[in-house]
């Protein structure tokens, strides 16, 4: 279970009035790969984090289940589409989804099943032959 901590952050005014410090989120955009929030990590913290878990997958020959936070699934992603670090967290991952990866030839062959999808089309399917 890996994600990226993104702490709460309160700036005062000169006027003394506590607010969010969206802009924190806007700097980040630039820098998404290197900034760093207060008490937080990186996208390169994560990356780095993760490389123990890349390994051990490589390694593995049975199928891997990897269930995580938006930012973990993007890395890893990557990595295995080879998709450069620095677009890592521009790449679309839709929720509820599964993406099943398999060795290739030529890199990965890619399969995507809507979950959400998948579960109406079976109750759907229940429903019409129990009327």
């Amino acid at each position: 279970h890996i994600h990226i901590h993104i702490p709460s952050v309160s700036i005062s005014t000169s006027h003394s009035y506590p607010y969010r410090a969206s802009f924190l989120a806007s700097f980040a955009h630039f820098l998404v790969r290197s900034f760093r929030f207060p008490g937080g990590e990186s996208y390169m913290d994560l990356c780095h984090r993760l490389s123990p878990l890349v390994l051990e997958i490589e390694r593995t020959r049975r199928p891997v289940v990897v269930i995580s936070h938006l930012s973990t699934l993007q890395a890893l992603y990557a990595y295995f589409k080879a998709v450069p670090v620095h677009l890592a967290p521009t790449l679309k991952v839709k929720r509820h989804s599964l993406i099943i990866l398999h060795p290739h030839i030529y890199g990965w062959k890619e399969t995507n099943i809507d979950i959400d999808n998948y579960i109406q089309r079976r109750q759907t399917k229940t429903n019409a032959t129990t009327l």
